[in-house]
């Protein structure tokens, strides 16, 4: 249920519009993050975490059969009702996964030792990417193979099951339980992050980051949409991109664990910037040339593994044990621009067409190197 390609290509399919694809990738893209700032601080006061990361996959599980057993029924609904159910389960599917990532982000810190953490977080991300690699021509075939609305049903069922294996994995961790000083009510809790701001310049300039050089997190939806209003998209050709694309996961996220040592996160980042910025003109410059949107897949995978390492492992390093679900939560809620720019997107595409919201991509974009070069993560 890759968000780049599956998913925008789903709701396309059951009647979706360039808007909607805005709104399920905000949802899914930012509502995950923005989410945290209200859970966290919940989580902040409790020693363990695990409950809490079991509970918020268990949710994940059930809104994944929800949307197969809403596909396998589509024929009973109206193409409005579904639409709404749809972005309705991708909300529930998105605050669940934030609850779950808060957790998740402690328990991650607390486990690895910080000079291991650049390679585990690149082998998980090959790890992560493989196993994306081999769903990818399930992907293929199913939708291939069946016919609208069973191949997605039987897709959601799949990635149901899927989690719930999964959960067994999470179930076996070993948390470290961890003593915090207590933070009471949401007020003390922005006080919080208003003190955290003041000690550690270097967290406004990682949200600056975030911000700006993830704003390429949402383009893929969109260039699906892109390709379907020009070229048409058949469900193999969904298939055949999230192949390119977790090829560049993998290779990417095996690269850097290999060579780790000599790579700083801010390198990370600024390879991350290039591998978007090249995207963009590439859609720009050569979207004339249908031949050109596998490349452009790969290239996003390979700027997904970039940002996503580079993200998770800057969070780790500049917070501490005690205050990283604090963090977690200011990170989630400072990816303001990532949570709103694909609504807003969708809503320009139809205003000033998909070229035109590119370069004003490609504006955002530019400006993170600015902010890569002051937030200076040299490890």
């Amino acid at each position: 249920m890759d968000i780049d390609t599956v998913m925008p290509a789903m709701l396309l399919r059951a009647g979706g519009n360039h808007f909607h694809i805005g709104l399920l990738t905000t949802i899914l893209l930012g509502g995950n993050w923005f989410a945290q700032l209200f859970f966290a601080p919940f989580l902040y006061n409790r020693k363990r975490k695990k409950p809490f990361l079991l509970l918020g996959i268990s949710l994940r599980i059930l809104t994944l059969a929800g949307f197969a057993v809403m596909f396998y029924y589509f024929s009973f609904f109206r193409p409005g009702w579904f639409i709404t159910l749809l972005l309705s389960a991708a909300l529930l599917f998105a605050v669940s996964g934030s609850f779950a990532g808060v957790s998740y982000t402690d328990i991650l810190g607390k486990s690895i030792l910080p000079q291991k953490r650049k390679k585990f977080l690149s082998i998980k991300q090959v790890i992560f990417s493989s196993g994306i690699f081999l769903s990818a021509f399930a992907v293929k075939n199913l939708l291939h193979r069946f016919e609208f609305p069973t191949n997605y049903a039987l897709l959601f069922f799949l990635a149901s099951a899927f989690l719930f294996t999964a959960a067994f994995g999470f179930i076996m961790i070993r948390e470290v339980p961890v003593a915090v000083d207590k933070i009471k009510g949401f007020k003390n809790y922005m006080e919080a992050f208003r003190r955290e701001f003041q000690k550690n310049p270097k967290l406004l300039y990682y949200l600056l980051t975030i911000n700006t050089l993830g704003i390429g997190l949402g383009m893929l939806p969109f260039i699906i949409a892109y390709i379907k209003q020009v070229y048409g998209l058949q469900s193999n050709e969904v298939g055949n991109l999230l192949i390119f694309k977790t090829t560049g996961l993998i290779i990417s996220g095996l690269t850097l664990f290999l060579l780790s040592r000599r790579f700083s996160y801010r390198r990370l980042l600024s390879a991350a910037f290039g591998t978007s910025f090249t995207i963009i003109m590439l859609v720009l410059l050569l979207s004339g040339f249908h031949f050109i949107f596998p490349v452009i897949f790969f290239l996003g995978g390979i700027f997904y593994s970039l940002f996503s390492i580079s993200k998770s492992g800057i969070l780790l390093e500049i917070s501490t044990n005690e205050n990283r679900p604090l963090y977690a939560g200011m990170a989630g809620a400072g990816s303001i621009l990532i949570t709103l720019f694909p609504t807003i997107g969708g809503l320009l595409i139809d205003w000033l067409g998909f070229k035109s919201v590119f370069v004003i991509v490609l504006s955002v974009l530019v400006s993170s190197l600015y902010f890569i070069r002051k937030l200076n993560c040299k490890k």
